[in-house]
């Protein structure tokens, strides 16, 4: 839906173009009479592959254009041996799809499962091997490093014995003397099977999922949106500069010595 309001006080006329993917969709000569405005709805019937841009003014001088290609689901490679429960909980994210063997160019993650090799172009989750697995005996904690981090029981958690990761790594999350997710460079690595039956019924397993993809990523999955940093402005204060003390003082102590010579002068 778009708005055209005209604050002015006498009628004007203005041409409206709308254009989805750089392909003209909409184009309307708009009168709108003074202190009026106009409204019109439109519904696209498919989601925009790039972008929206709506034009006004004489010749659509003017436009202002809504990038949306980072607003679609983002597409996620996965490996011959990630299971069902994984694939499951990827296809019920509104953020999330799993890349087609047909459209794999168009991933920007990947989950490499059972000790698969990592993707050579893309920034992946690396699984371990699932052959040699025992219990997580120690509390699990998250470390600095690690964004908006979220409970995990023990008793939910195994991890693979001969895990991959090594000193060299950025450790995210820990277990005694166990690492068990850790960053390397820009893929993660887990000692962790994300698939085990324990962790995979709790109502948490979906969130972990998501916020280690959103580690791989700058696209918000959580909300679905694109976020801007802005510029902090400098800092700004009413106060009166501070204005150096020692010629004053330099002064007072003169006009001091100044009247004890005049004190103690003789007649």
């Amino acid at each position: 839906m778009f708005r055209v309001v005209n604050r002015g006080d006498a009628a004007s006329t203005i041409v409206l173009e709308l254009h989805v993917d750089d392909l003209p969709l909409y184009r309307e000569s708009v009168k709108v009479a003074a202190a009026a405005s106009w409204v019109q709805q439109l519904q696209l019937k498919q989601a925009p592959l790039k972008s929206i841009q709506l034009r006004a003014g004489s010749g659509a001088s003017r436009s202002l254009q809504l990038e949306t290609s980072q607003l679609l689901p983002v597409a996620v490679q996965l490996t011959p041996s990630c299971g069902a429960d994984l694939r499951r909980t990827l296809q019920t994210h509104p953020g999330l799809r799993i890349a087609a063997d047909s459209d794999n160019n168009a991933a920007v993650m990947a989950i490499a499962c059972a000790g698969e090799a990592a993707s050579a172009s893309l920034p992946s989750l690396l699984l371990p091997d699932k052959t040699a697995l025992q219990p997580v005996a120690a509390i699990p904690w998250w470390t600095y490093q690690a964004q908006t981090p979220i409970y995990l029981d023990s008793t939910w958690l195994q991890r693979a014995k001969n895990a991959a990761i090594n000193s060299a790594d950025e450790p995210l999350l820990v277990a005694g003397a166990n690492t068990l997710l850790a960053r390397r460079g820009r893929h993660l690595v887990s000692a962790l099977d994300l698939q085990a039956s324990a962790l995979v019924a709790q109502p948490v397993y979906p969130l972990l999922i998501t916020q280690l993809l959103d580690q791989l990523t700058t696209i918000d999955l959580h909300h679905g949106s694109v976020t801007a940093r802005a510029t902090p402005l400098p800092e700004h204060s009413d106060e009166a500069p501070e204005q150096p003390l020692a010629p004053y003082l330099i002064l007072l102590c003169l006009l001091l010595l100044g009247g004890e010579m005049l004190l103690y002068r003789k007649p």
